[in-house]
């Protein structure tokens, strides 16, 4: 269902209260409440080569500058801290932090996306913790 946005009206916290076309009453509103709100792709502003838009790197491949390539980017997951990008490795979901430092850029027309990938971020995810071992730890009942 697509609504224009015609007022915003900033409220305590985070919340925001707006006023859409064509809905004039609280209780014609009141089903959208908690909705998703999304711009026309065309709307976006155009970005450096080398930047990138979550939604356009789905389904990239995943190279990074040591170990060369290691999965597909399958989603984005926005966090309160920060944005994380889940790829598929080994069988395994792993997440990197998009900043900087591990994410340079995306080249579009391989369809790649280029990171740097601390030592031991993916052992993180492949090794299994101590938790799942069977030996007692001292939590455990004997």
């Amino acid at each position: 269902m697509e609504h224009k946005v015609e007022k915003v009206q900033p409220q305590t916290g985070s919340k925001v209260l707006l006023k859409l076309s064509g809905i004039d009453r609280i209780e014609e509103a009141e089903p959208l409440r908690g909705s998703q709100l999304h711009l026309p792709l065309t709307d976006l502003p155009e970005l450096e080569e080398d930047q990138f838009y979550f939604h356009d790197v789905i389904g990239f491949t995943v190279v990074d500058e040591n170990l060369g390539e290691l999965g597909t980017v399958e989603n984005f997951y926005e966090l309160p801290q920060q944005d994380m990008l889940a790829m598929r490795y080994q069988g395994q979901e792993v997440l990197i932090p998009v900043v900087d430092e591990l994410v340079s850029h995306a080249d579009h027309g391989k369809k790649q996306i280029y990171v740097n990938l601390p030592d031991g971020l993916l052992d993180v995810y492949l090794k299994p913790s101590s938790r799942d071992k069977d030996e007692p730890d001292e939590f455990d009942e004997v």
